[in-house]
């Protein structure tokens, strides 16, 4: 295999080995020549046998594993980005299982331009976690309609799907590791590269991944909850935001107001007798939204207190 691969795929890992190995076999069906890519697999610490399986895990492409302590998931991707010898990289998780052309769609995108850009593949998000996967199970995480080759918003730059030029990536200081809780490092990165150095946003149709991972409603509150705990980070670096990240004066009203019903008080009680899947759509939109501003809300009270 070559030492001088055309693309490295970087993913970080954290107890996710049985996924893992889904992911890593679909690199082993990709159409993109197996000696002109690289699979960098970075682990946090993993306690459910992560290491071992890497130690036996026999692939048909180059594949560098290093396992690091756990100090989040930038920290990972960094620690990737850095051991990558290609300098175009493409950014996917653990879970996310890539379609045959993955690769090769990235690679195309990136040289219909002259000038660096990022590229956002095509992520299905699943309803059900079943292979093969159906198509009737999943729907596009861009919900909006959009085309091949279209710019997009800073606010689609997520690394799940992600590639770029290495020394981009390197020069504007890579993922802020300070975001050790849930999310926020995508659009920090997003609104650095596209906001601020102007590098566009390009959609690739055809470099589709499958995130292999559903969550139930419960556990979509929670992530909604800590999420909003976490949102801190990213509104002290761009205060701008604010509204975008939701934290206005609609969406506090609403949650002020569902806050006070008979419904919350079952959600955060977990009532046995409330049946999730009775809700309406509009419901659990709305339950979600207040879940992130109650993580917001007990995040300010706390730092208030520390002052």
């Amino acid at each position: 295999m070559s030492t001088n691969p055309d693309v490295s795929v970087v993913l970080g890992t954290f107890q996710l080995k049985d996924k893992l190995k889904l992911v890593l076999d679909s690199f082993a069906a990709q159409t993109f020549p197996k000696d002109k890519f690289e699979v960098i697999v970075v682990d946090s610490s993993s306690t459910d046998g992560t290491s071992e399986f890497m130690k036996h895990y026999s692939a048909s492409y180059s594949l560098r594993f290093f396992s690091i302590d756990n100090k989040g998931k930038s920290t990972a991707r960094n620690k990737g980005v850095v051991e990558a010898k290609s300098e175009l990289v493409i950014m996917t998780d653990a879970d996310m299982i890539a379609a045959p052309n993955f690769i090769e769609a990235h690679v195309e995108m990136h040289r219909r331009f002259s000038h660096p850009i990022l590229v956002q593949g095509k992520t299905w998000v699943l309803s059900e976690e079943s292979l093969p996967v159906e198509l009737f199970r999943r729907r596009p995480y861009i919900t909006h309609s959009v085309v091949d080759g279209q710019k997009l918003g800073f606010y689609y730059c997520l690394t799940g799907n992600l590639s770029l030029p290495r020394q981009v990536f390197i020069d504007s200081g890579g993922l802020d590791e300070t975001f050790t809780g849930y999310g926020w490092e995508d659009i920090d990165l997003g609104v650095r590269l596209i906001k601020g150095n102007k590098i566009p946003l390009h959609y690739a149709e055809f470099a589709v991944n499958d995130h292999f991972h559903v969550w139930s409603e419960a556990e979509e509150w929670n992530r909604r909850f800590k999420m909003g705990q976490s949102v801190s980070g990213v509104l002290a670096k761009h205060p701008s935001l604010k509204s975008f990240l939701g934290l206005n004066i609609f969406n506090r009203t609403l949650y002020r107001i569902v806050s006070m019903t008979a419904l919350w008080k079952d959600i955060t009680l977990l009532n046995p007798e409330l049946k999730r899947a009775d809700l309406s759509s509009f419901k659990k939109w709305m339950i979600r939204e207040c879940f992130f501003q109650w993580g917001y809300q007990e995040n300010q009270f706390i730092s208030e207190n520390k002052k």
